[in-house]
């Protein structure tokens, strides 16, 4: 069976991203300032790697025929000058001859996207990672490497912060006591998010991690080590070092170097991202408080409202440290926002 797999291109600049964002895409949004003149052997299709000027796509026709084989494409210089794609894009591909490995099509135009899930890179520039997706699911682990609730708390600000859906997979459950998972279990639905424990080793979760990612275009984000490759394996009995978009980059060892778009079924997508140390959320001290939900909805009682840093002001004048301190709102959600805040004026 093909591997169901869709990969990445070069990324369009963030400043122009929330004006260009829409609710679905199809073959009306495409927007015409891109766009070359109308001609035949055009096909809708999404990117699923990129690399520098050339990237694999799949076929919305071929998706729909059962067939999920990757197309190495190349990018127009036109569409190299004004955009930079990323996975999850959808795109038009031309098709002058019979669309092969030796005989690659041409990417085009590149459709609105209707959300980015994105953060700020090692020199302070937005990193865009995927487009176009239903949920994140924020990868952690216990073992090696450790849990860490700041880097949850991280990729989960900065899926709020583009609006969209969060669910936190702790693996390697096997390796913790059942308290410890249910204090961290605790913690996060008090805050608003869904968790769930597994274990690629045991198999345990599986079904229900399966269930959570069908029908849905889903990117897989956490820390080095916390098993997001072992978990799409054990998903479908997936070998993916031996799948077609393996294959066709010539790779025979899978290491998530890039972000790689699997397809599960011909509804069921999951992005598979670089392992990271440390994650940075998009936003500035201002908007940060939209990335932490239950923060946000204690923010309204404090005496100086939205301006209210949570930080500076007293515990008299300020609801959320009010709540931290009666054990309404979670110690670790507070520091992990005073951490990012400073962050952000450093």
């Amino acid at each position: 069976m093909w591997m169901k797999r869709l990969l990445p291109l070069s990324i369009r600049s963030a400043s122009s991203q929330s004006s260009s964002l829409v609710q679905e895409v199809g073959e009306d949004k495409f927007r015409p300032a891109y766009a070359e003149k109308a001609e035949e052997n055009v096909e809708i299709a999404t990117v699923v790697y990129m690399g520098a000027q050339k990237c694999y796509v799949s076929l919305e026709r071929e998706v729909k025929e059962g067939i999920y084989r990757p197309r190495l494409s190349f990018v127009s210089t036109k569409l190299l000058k004004s955009e930079r794609l990323i996975v999850g894009d959808s795109v038009r591909v031309r098709c002058d001859k019979e669309y092969t490995r030796d005989m690659p099509g041409t990417v085009v135009q590149v459709a609105s996207r209707r959300n980015v899930f994105q953060r700020v890179d090692s020199d302070g520039k937005p990193k865009l990672l995927a487009s176009n997706l239903d949920q994140v699911i924020v990868c952690s682990s216990f073992g090696n490497p450790p849990f860490s609730s700041f880097v949850v708390d991280s990729v989960l600000s900065a899926a709020c912060l583009s609006s969209i859906p969060a669910v936190v997979v702790l693996n390697k459950v096997d390796l913790c006591e059942h308290s410890k998972f249910d204090d961290i279990k605790s913690t996060y639905e008090r805050s608003g998010f869904r968790i769930i424990g597994t274990s690629a080793k045991e198999r345990l979760g599986i079904n229900e991690l399966h269930k959570l990612l069908s029908g849905k275009t889903s990117v897989l984000y956490g820390l080095s080590g916390a098993g997001k490759s072992s978990l799409l394996n054990a998903l479908a009995d997936l070998d993916i070092s031996t799948r077609p978009v393996s294959q066709a980059l010539r790779s025979g060892r899978h290491t998530t170097s890039s972000s790689v778009l699997y397809r599960l079924d011909a509804q069921t997508c999951v992005v598979d991202t670089p392992g990271v140390r440390s994650f940075r959320p998009m936003a500035g001290k201002n908007r940060l408080v939209e990335g932490f939900p239950d923060i946000l909805a204690k923010a309204e009682r404090c005496a100086a409202g939205r301006r209210c840093s949570h930080i500076h002001e007293s515990v008299e004048d300020c609801f959320v440290m009010q709540s931290v301190a009666d054990g309404s709102l979670p110690q670790s959600r507070y520091t992990s926002y005073a951490h990012l805040y400073f962050e952000q004026t450093s």
